[in-house]
């Protein structure tokens, strides 16, 4: 049956009004032709007329993201806010009937492009208007009844508007993920797992990690419930593959429970794809060498090869066999440098079955897994959760326990953990070495590739410079704030910033970033001439180039810094961290220091961390004392840089492990 005559004209505006960029118009078109049904015909009109100019304006409207968020472009700004504005009306008005038409037309891929790249542009007083509408209507209708007309709309525009941890009204998830139409839901689920990106109030990041804890804690609940749920199990998939952790970090909270729930869920959906995380190892006759693997993204230069490296570096040959394995070669010295220290390096091959094979067959004792597993869903993450060896470990790499049942051990250190029931923590057993959790191999430096002087920043000679490297995502309000603080409390003095790290992102919201310090600065009466900020660095050497012309380093809270700090204490400059008692991320920095004995720079608490900047800031002898003091501990060679002295403490640790498994594993034969 040929398409009606009106059915074809509205399709043909639709594409017209979004070649023109009036998303308004093209979903006032679309949603007055389908408004009370839904023809069968729909498929090839739409493919051939609309999804094209849907996929212009998508393009189009990535160029304006990009121009927005590295530029601050004020014309990208209005034109991001006015689609936004336009899709959310869009929704407000939408009939049920026209739902499954505007997904199939692009509408959905242009609702999920804005719900990540409008996030940051600024709300005004038109979409406040729009905002409550959203809130009246849910205010008389409750989201457990996802069929009640023009409920998916509204929650479609809620979508929007707020992140899901600041929604101002409540939503089962379970009832969203079983009631919501199959588009919708996936769009809810990758709106929960899309990063949180620019936290910008005070306790926000506190709060959208209790929301992320209890929406997985629900997802977990059900997924394992009976009977199962085809749509649940469709948004455990999902949440496996997109879910995005970053955003947990930066608090001071125990998160066991969370990553218990997120490895099951993980391990759930590998499972349901006809992967076998289990497998079980025979003994290996006692005696010969301990067979070890270190399991890594590559071991080109990058924090975590630097942390890394010194597992196995001076392992005594005689007693280890070390083979390294890697998801992608870069061909780089240090790459070279890293496969002279091992027996083998292996380029895993493309599948994640034949790298679960390609490692099993190298029947090993040991696995230390040596990319942070905690944060994305990365290729590491997931063969971390099948068994690949006899036992399992990881260290400091990721900043919390895996919550992974594969994973038996977590080593760490005694001057970075809590001091009572740091095992609560941990779902692996907590393995600890005397002294800090990390140590740091640099065997191949980087050159630098900038010059940096305080003349080319228009830096005064005489100004106090507090630099940090601490990365975008660290840096929340409570940070931003305390940062302020300090440089307002010391006269003329300039807030240097380098926060756009490769190692977590490759693109970062620079401008809102920029324009939230500006206004922390500005809350404490402090001009934003006095905050220099810097393009993404390229390696260790221009991050030195940074601050050799700085006078204090300030880290970063709750997620403290540990290779930054490192920096800093190597360019001889007095750092100011957190300590207190929490778990590993929140003092594994103030670990080092206390290796150093430099108790005096580590605060217990934020008023403490501003005093100590403020007197290195104001009182210029104490600050050249404490130079001098971090010049002549880093001089003693301290254990954090010692991989000779930290290869001792591993043999030990490994050889444990593996008698450990061998104990078991005889009785478990003797039953």
């Amino acid at each position: 049956m040929p398409t009606p005559d009106p059915i074809a004209q509205a399709i043909f505006a639709a594409a017209q009004a979004l070649d023109a960029d009036d998303l308004a118009g093209a979903m006032a078109q679309i949603c007055k032709a389908f408004a009370s049904s839904t023809p069968p015909i729909l498929v090839g009109d739409l493919t051939t007329t609309i999804q094209p100019a849907a996929g212009n304006w998508l393009a189009r409207l990535q160029k304006q993201v990009e121009a927005y968020l590295q530029t601050g472009v004020v014309a990208a700004a209005a034109w991001l806010a006015k689609a936004r504005r336009e899709c959310a009306d869009g929704w407000l008005n939408m009939t049920d009937a026209a739902l499954p038409v505007m997904e199939a037309a692009g509408f959905g891929a242009i609702h999920d492009a804005l719900m990540s790249g409008s996030r940051l542009v600024p709300i005004d007083e038109a979409d406040l208007l729009l905002r409550q509408k959203v809130t009246q209507y849910f205010a008389t209708t409750s989201t457990a009844v996802f069929n009640a007309p023009q409920a998916v709309g509204h929650f479609l525009a809620a979508m929007l508007y707020w992140p899901p941890h600041q929604l101002p009204f409540e939503v089962d998830p379970i009832q969203a993920i079983e009631k919501l139409p199959d588009f919708w839901r996936q769009a809810y689920v990758r709106w929960i797992c899309a990063l949180p990106g620019l936290f910008q109030e005070i306790g926000e990041a506190d709060a959208y990690c209790e929301f992320m804890r209890c929406w997985v804690a629900k997802l977990h609940q059900r997924a394992f419930a009976e009977p199962p749920s085809p749509a649940v199990e469709a948004a455990v998939a999902m949440f496996a593959a997109l879910g995005n952790f970053i955003g947990i970090y930066f608090n001071t909270k125990n998160l066991k429970d969370l990553y218990l729930h997120r490895a099951a869920l993980m391990k759930r959906a590998i499972q349901r794809n006809g992967w076998r995380p289990e497998y079980d190892f025979g003994p290996r006759g006692a005696g010969g060498k301990i067979r070890l693997g270190i399991l890594a993204a590559h071991f080109g230069p990058q924090t975590e090869t630097y942390t890394t490296l010194p597992l196995y570096e001076h392992l005594d040959r005689t007693k280890f066999a070390i083979h390294l394995f890697a998801v992608q070669a870069t061909g780089q010295p240090l790459e070279r440098y890293c496969a002279s220290r091992a027996d083998s390096l292996v380029v895993l091959p493309a599948t994640i079955p034949q790298q679960v094979d390609m490692i099993r067959q190298a029947d090993l004792d040991v696995l230390i897994v040596g990319t942070n597993v905690t944060a994305v869903t990365n290729a590491i993450a997931v063969l971390a959760l099948h068994r690949l060896a006899r036992v399992q470990a990881t260290a400091a790499s990721s900043p919390t326990s895996t919550g992974m049942a594969e994973v038996d051990y977590y080593i760490s250190g005694t001057l970075g953990e809590p001091r009572q029931n740091a095992q609560d923590y941990y779902k692996e057993k907590l393995v600890m070495i005397d002294g800090a959790a990390h140590c740091f191999a640099y065997r191949i430096e980087e050159p630098a590739r900038i010059n940096v002087s305080r003349a080319a920043l228009n830096i005064a000679s005489d100004a106090v410079v507090f630099a940090s490297g601490a990365n975008f995502f660290k840096i929340i309000p409570e940070l931003r704030q305390a940062w302020a603080r300090i440089v307002a409390g010391v006269p003329g003095s300039v807030l240097l910033l380098y926060p756009f790290g490769a190692a977590w992102s490759n693109t970062y919201a620079a401008v809102p970033f920029v324009n939230a310090m500006a206004q922390a600065l500005a809350e404490q009466g402090v001009s934003s001439d006095r905050l220099v900020m810097l393009k993404m660095l390229s390696g260790r050497g221009d991050v030195q180039s940074c601050l050799k012309i700085a006078d204090v380093y300030l880290d970063s809270f709750s997620f403290a810094g540990v290779n930054t700090t490192v920096d800093a204490l190597q360019a001889g400059l007095p750092p100011v961290l957190m300590g207190g008692d929490g778990p590993l991320r929140t003092q594994w920095g103030a670990a080092l220091l206390r290796s150093i004995d430099l108790p005096e720079l580590v605060a217990a608490d934020v008023e403490g961390f501003v005093g100590i900047a403020q007197r290195l800031g104001t009182d210029a002898e104490y600050r050249r004392q404490m130079a001098r003091q971090v010049a002549q501990k880093m001089r003693q060679a301290p254990r954090f840089l010692d991989s000779r002295w930290y290869a001792t403490q591993m043999a030990a640790v490994l050889e444990e492990m593996v008698a450990h498994w061998r104990q078991q594993h005889d009785a478990a034969a003797v039953l």
